[in-house]
């Protein structure tokens, strides 16, 4: 049986660990408060861009010569992995690096080259350890640094190497957020637009009617995907973000719960230890004055 001391100290070093804990996922709560407020905004400004690419139909980017609807013959995948910057988040982590090598293993046995661009530390790492020469960064670029305005430098990034790199398809890879409880890894066709619109719309969502337009369908064809491919890439990056943010609230609030079990389990064996050194002493005192008596 342990020693009243050492269940002492390890009390101690689990009530400490609990404070951590209790911290962390205070912290956590006040971020993903913030981050859900920012995702929130995302997912309705790229929920009305998509809304607006429903109500296209195929004909007006079949008949575009815009560069980003149509895909080569021949050439690479791109795509974008997006995780946390830290850990201590669960498996939100995991669960996405084992759908992004189950995405590789299959390019890779179809003799389809393919090139990582990942966002957010743990992406990085990720990319470095498993797959570091098909890395597009020599640096992570950190989810917690992203801003709105800095997706366009992102984008470029990928419109250059859909472009001139000759990338056959890009797609993201992020974990969806559906609830503080749940996070489900996703990849998502960004480009080529054709591929990507028939992807998020049935054939029953086909307009019967071509839209007029204002200005010139090229103009606004230019204008608009430019703003619905940055929406939908700044709203995958707030999905994770906030996504990130209730993993650690979970597991963060597992942890200090496993904390108060083992605080109690070991108080109860203290108390237990405690009480069975007295009863040995007060046997002892007992048997001594009946000896004692006796003699």
């Amino acid at each position: 049986m342990s020693t009243l001391k050492a269940l002492k100290t390890r009390i101690q070093a689990v009530n400490s660990t609990r404070k951590i804990t209790s911290a962390m996922y205070m912290v956590a709560a006040a971020k993903f408060r913030k981050a859900q407020k920012k995702y929130d905004a995302a997912k309705s400004y790229a929920d009305a861009l998509t809304q607006v690419m429903k109500a296209l139909p195929l004909s007006v980017f079949d008949e575009s010569d815009n560069p980003l609807i149509k895909s080569h013959t021949v050439g690479q995948t791109l795509i974008v992995l997006i995780s946390a910057d830290r850990g201590l988040c669960g498996s939100f982590n995991g669960q996405l690096f084992r759908k992004a090598k189950e995405v590789c293993s299959k390019l890779f046995l179809e003799n389809k080259p393919f090139t990582l661009l990942p966002i957010g530390k743990k992406a990085f790492e990720f990319a470095t350890l498993n797959y570091a020469h098909c890395l597009k960064e020599s640096a992570p670029l950190l989810l917690y640094d992203v801003l709105y305005s800095d997706v366009h430098t992102l984008f470029s990034k990928i419109e250059t190497a859909f472009i001139q790199d000759g990338i056959e398809h890009c797609i993201t890879l992020h974990n969806e957020y559906s609830s503080p409880l749940q996070q489900t890894p996703r990849d998502t066709m960004l480009l080529p637009l054709n591929t990507a619109l028939k992807a998020v719309k049935s054939p029953e969502e086909e307009p019967t009617h071509i839209p007029e337009f204002v200005a010139s369908e090229t103009k606004f064809l230019d204008a608009f995907l430019q703003q619905y491919l940055h929406g939908i890439l700044w709203s995958s990056i707030t999905q994770t973000l906030v996504g990130e943010f209730a993993a650690r609230m979970t597991a963060m609030d597992n942890a200090t719960k496993n904390c108060d079990d083992m605080i109690h389990g070991l108080k109860l064996e203290y108390n237990q230890s405690r009480q069975a050194r007295i009863t040995n002493e007060l046997i002892e005192i007992i048997s001594g004055a009946e000896a004692l008596q006796k003699g």
